[in-house]
């Protein structure tokens, strides 16, 4: 049943991320390149120590316009530095209260060793949900 099923059976592996010392130019040009609208800013350790998006690039185009110049600024200067994560064995019921509640669209996930292994979001429990519904034996009146 979908009320038992852990995060780790629906979310993506395959993700988009950064550094912390990445350009934000390049990060904005990969938000183009890929179509999203963010992603996790990583350590060495592959563990999330921020959050890059959009809006936060474009704070960041703001600032070069008022200084009428390109600055050399880097993810970690417009990140997001608390970040909300959660771990690949949460419940996905939990987690969509948590998408509720939070009002977030997508959440980093971690291991047991804090690392990033993925990343969900509303959209992915959804398709989760459809999927098992479509699995679901049909009841016969």
């Amino acid at each position: 049943m979908v009320l038992k099923l852990a995060v780790s059976e629906c979310m993506r592996t395959s993700l988009v991320t950064f550094k912390p010392d990445t350009p934000i130019l390049e990060a904005m040009d990969k938000f183009i390149e890929y179509g999203i609208s963010g992603g996790p800013v990583l350590n060495d350790k592959k563990e999330v120590i921020g959050v890059i998006s959009e809006s936060d690039a474009l704070k960041a185009v703001l600032k070069m316009a008022y200084h009428e110049q390109e600055m050399a600024y880097v993810v970690k200067d417009f990140m997001t530095r608390d970040v909300d994560v959660i771990h690949e064995d949460d419940n996905l019921i939990d987690v969509a209260s948590k998408f509720i509640y939070m009002g977030r669209r997508r959440f980093p996930v971690i291991n047991d060793d804090q690392v990033l292994v993925g990343q969900v979001s509303r959209r992915d429990i959804l398709e989760k949900v459809r999927a098992f519904r479509q699995q679901a034996p049909r009841k016969v009146s």
